[in-house]
């Protein structure tokens, strides 16, 4: 069942980059990149959630304005960022559940990253304004990660 989950997962990705979709793509250097708190430059930070326990963080780059009234925005600090990794990931050394995303834009067009328990968020671009879906607030639940929503 696993096996064909993955080949349906691999084959909506192309297609979707085929067909000019908006869409995350796991990658292990954005994953890598959080877990060593870094600050990406030229990026915008925005959370979901509440400022104390986020259920995602997202960075948009500048070139790239994000419509959105769910998601907050936030002046980022490296620490505010150490909080944020260390809660979601219960100061854990390991990131089972947590997942280190490109946004990207039709063509594969970089818009910026993605961190979080979840897996999924739908993804537009008109232009330069980009709108990510954020999380289902029982998303952590679902995936049966530790971290817990309130």
């Amino acid at each position: 069942m696993k096996k064909y989950t993955a080949v349906f997962m691999v084959l909506f990705i192309v297609l979707a980059a085929a067909n000019g979709y908006s869409y995350l793509e796991q990658n292990n250097e954005v994953n890598q990149f959080f877990l060593d708190r870094k600050v990406y430059p030229d990026h915008t930070y925005y959370y979901s959630g509440s400022e104390a326990r986020p259920h995602a963080i997202i960075a948009i780059h500048n070139d790239y304005v994000l419509e959105s009234k769910l998601w907050r925005s936030t002046d980022i600090t490296q620490e505010k960022l150490k909080r944020w990794v260390n809660t979601m990931t219960n100061n854990s050394p390991t990131t089972f559940g947590i997942w280190g995303r490109r946004i990207l834009g039709p063509n594969r067009v970089y818009l910026g990253v993605w961190f979080s328990p979840a897996r999924t968020a739908s993804v537009r671009l008109n232009g330069n304004v980009v709108n990510v879906t954020t999380p289902n607030r029982n998303a952590d639940r679902q995936i049966g990660n530790k971290f817990r929503s309130r």
